[in-house]
């Protein structure tokens, strides 16, 4: 079986530098939309986009505050949606850099694990007592453990603002990938059609 991605061509796109459409000095969706014949005459079978969700931006996108909502430098929920349509019509692939190894502090399960410590959302990320954190560092620099209060610490690969998600399968517990993934079916379920829509365009 000859599958698409074993040769075909991608092209690694970084919305907020590619193409300005609204001329406000930042790259956006719009401008990847305004430039899909141009990627197509290139011989362009897949375009993988850079993360475009809702972000502080500590570490260009890769922070992701909400994993369901278009970052607004970058457009909106319908100029994705659109996106997803035009490059269906060209029969362009698209890959979404999702990143689920860790998510930004400032995202509501992050929230929620620091402001209620017995919670099920603590088990979510990494958290270790302060006599039990060892000497790792992060791959941006110093430690990889960042204190949230005076005995507990969180753990960090890159930024201090980037908190690693616990993804090692547990018996009693679902890796947290699975509740990234069966939280947006629930979501999914309670919001609109379209944002549904959007979801299941990008999978096909």
């Amino acid at each position: 079986m000859n599958n698409w991605w074993s040769n075909g061509i991608v092209y690694h796109l970084y919305i907020k530098s590619f193409w300005d459409s609204n001329q406000n000095g930042i790259g956006d969706i719009n401008g990847v939309t305004e430039k899909l014949d141009y990627l197509k005459d290139l011989g362009v079978d897949a375009v993988w986009l850079s993360p475009f969700f809702k972000s502080p931006m500590r570490d260009n996108g890769y922070d992701v505050k909400d994993y369901l909502n278009v970052n607004e430098l970058f457009g909106s929920n319908e100029d994705l949606n659109q996106l997803f349509k035009e490059m269906k019509k060209r029969d362009l692939k698209i890959i979404i850099d999702l990143v689920l190894n860790h998510t930004s502090i400032e995202h509501e399960w992050f929230q929620k694990a620091i402001s209620d410590p017995t919670g099920p959302y603590r088990d979510y990320y990494i958290f270790k007592d302060k006599n039990n954190i060892n000497n790792a560092r992060s791959l941006f620099g110093g430690s990889a453990w960042e204190a949230v209060d005076h005995n507990h610490y969180y753990y960090h690969t890159f930024a201090i603002e980037q908190a690693d998600l616990k993804v090692v399968a547990r018996l009693d517990t679902k890796p947290t990938h699975q509740k990234v993934f069966d939280k947006a079916d629930a979501l999914h379920a309670a919001r609109s059609k379209e944002l549904t829509s959007l979801w299941r365009l990008a999978a096909k």
